[in-house]
């Protein structure tokens, strides 16, 4: 551990070299720019989020759940709806309501994109269970595909015998997970496989694979898809305006 003292005067000489310089500057050398800048544009674009009295009912049962204390009829932005309820919740439920507040917002900006968007991702968003078996001989892994092709052994019997991965703890199965996570290699293989057909031995780096298509789960515009999407189109833009701010900022500085 750094002695209070040597800590003392790091600090001071760190605090020295920003001496002289802009704010801009200061942020950028201790590369906090774009994430403050970040944090500031949304914080403004939840300011401006409001909710209706129509929507307020559906909103506290949102907020409320789990909380076994009686709900507010309405909230209010002076904070009075937290008078009554215990100091340790008031922060869990001001965070909640922020969340609440940003997927109203995402939904405003980003709702209308998201079937378009969908379509475009499909394919990325799809999900598959496979089997692997990891070994580091070729003669083997060629053995086993041939009894596998020939019907005389379980692949999950193999997997659990012999693969040298940590498969071998699960009979060989891996997933679900997105299509897009494995390796590109093993990726590129599966999508070559019908669910149930067996892949040749296939080299990745230093071990010879063998895989089976499990199962193949299509990508559905379900909520939890639906929220990621949004939240990845927010982002998209929410980097574009950053990048535009502080362009704006530095052309400033520089001019």
């Amino acid at each position: 551990m750094i002695e209070r003292q040597q800590l003392e005067e790091g600090l001071q000489k760190r605090l020295h070299d920003f001496q002289g310089l802009e704010l801009l500057e200061v942020l950028e050398r201790l590369q906090v720019l774009q994430r403050l800048t970040r944090e500031l544009l949304v914080e403004r674009l939840l300011a401006g989020v409001t909710f209706t009295a129509a929507e307020q009912p559906a909103l506290i049962e949102q907020l409320w759940k789990g909380v076994n204390l009686p709900a507010p009829a309405r909230l209010d932005g002076e904070g009075r709806w937290l008078e009554g309820v215990p100091e340790n919740l008031h922060q869990p439920l001001r965070q909640r309501l922020e969340q609440l507040r940003l997927q109203k917002l995402l939904e405003q900006r980003h709702g209308h994109q998201v079937e378009p968007y969908f379509l475009e991702r499909r394919a990325e968003l799809e999900q598959v269970v496979y089997g692997v078996i990891r070994l580091d001989s070729q003669g083997v892994a060629e053995e086993l595909y041939l009894r596998l092709l020939d019907g005389e052994d379980n692949f999950g019997d193999l997997a659990e015998a012999f693969s040298q991965g940590e498969e071998r703890y699960t009979r060989g199965l891996v997933g679900p997970m997105p299509i897009t996570q494995p390796h590109a290699t093993i990726r590129q293989a599966l999508s070559r496989l019908k669910v149930k057909e067996l892949h040749a031995p296939l080299r990745l780096d230093r071990w010879t694979l063998l895989l089976r298509l499990e199962h193949r789960l299509p990508a559905r515009l379900d909520e939890p898809t639906r929220l990621k999407l949004l939240q990845e189109l927010f982002d998209r833009d929410l980097d574009r305006e950053v990048g535009e701010q502080l362009a704006v900022l530095k052309a400033e500085r520089d001019s």
